[in-house]
């Protein structure tokens, strides 16, 4: 696993005056790939991989969401408004087609993208994902989330601002923690744990956390509201090709998710693996990026 690569941090100035910051690493003449990160989060976050990437080909461009790191907040935004955004960012940028890669909290920002924008999206693929609770799939999954997450997600439902503010809250304290790589290590699978006990993953992502929370909680807080909000589409509707991992023994989402999303995708393919946790694609980034170079060869 390669922990960084050479990382250029760039922005965009939106039409509504909003900033968009993304970071440009692997290879520049490569397949782009629109790298969503997890929550928390940042357009760091696929320096973690930037080796990889490069070695094959691909081009990866992480993207701070709305409120994260250097990117502008849009009060009330919702899924649908990510592939806005994302278009304007292609363009800029002069990418015609390309692909998208949601990691955790990020996975469904790239389906939205495949469902938006089926004609520019050569494939997706989802990385430890969670599905939409309000999709007919995902019925028999939520009961694998704890008591607190199902009432969290009853209350953004109802009350999505109330929620946003308590959330805020709860991520300014995580995250002023002397340890929040501690924190996040107890409460993992094992080989999770064992991951972020390697100084270069611990380093990368205390990094990725500052950068996070560079604008405050607030990003972070409604990116966690929208996970329980209806994300404006329907899993079935997606003709894009998806591939799809998760680990067997992810502590913070349950592989009961990834399973119930491949089974709602149309166009997808997915693997799952035994005896790994929630950050199991930085330990199998090279089989995630051959498996793409693959299907965008195929």
């Amino acid at each position: 696993m390669n922990v960084r690569g050479a990382e250029t941090d760039r922005a965009l100035a939106l039409p509504d005056g909003r900033t968009l910051a993304y970071s440009d690493l692997g290879d520049p003449d490569g397949h782009p790939c629109l790298f969503f990160h997890g929550i928390p989060g940042s357009r760091r976050q696929p320096g973690l991989i930037a080796g990889v990437a490069a070695a094959a080909r691909l081009r990866v461009i992480g993207i701070d969401r709305p409120g994260y790191g250097g990117s502008t907040f849009q009060r009330g935004r919702r899924l649908l408004d990510w592939p806005r955004d994302v278009s304007r960012l292609a363009d800029a940028l002069g990418l015609r087609g390309f692909s998208v890669v949601g990691l955790s909290g990020g996975a469904g920002y790239a389906l939205a993208c495949a469902a938006a924008m089926p004609e520019r999206v050569a494939a997706a693929v989802v990385l430890s994902g969670m599905g939409p609770l309000d999709d007919p799939a995902m019925g028999p999954m939520i009961g694998e989330l704890s008591r607190g997450l199902r009432a969290g997600a009853r209350l953004a439902r109802r009350m999505p601002r109330v929620a946003a503010r308590l959330l805020a809250r709860g991520v300014a304290r995580d995250a002023a923690l002397p340890d929040p790589i501690g924190r996040w290590a107890s409460q993992m699978a094992p080989a999770d744990r064992a991951l972020l006990a390697r100084p270069e993953v611990a380093r990368a992502l205390l990094d990725d956390l500052d950068e996070t929370m560079r604008g405050g909680p607030i990003g972070m807080a409604w990116d966690l509201t929208l996970c329980a909000l209806p994300w404006g589409f329907q899993l079935a509707e997606i003709t894009t090709p998806v591939l799809l991992w998760h680990g067997e023994d992810d502590w913070n989402v349950p592989p009961a998710f990834g399973r119930g999303l491949a089974l709602a995708l149309r166009n997808c393919r997915a693997w799952y693996w035994p005896g790994e946790g929630h950050l199991a694609s930085l330990s199998h980034a090279d089989e995630v990026v051959a498996a793409l170079s693959a299907t965008l060869a195929s």
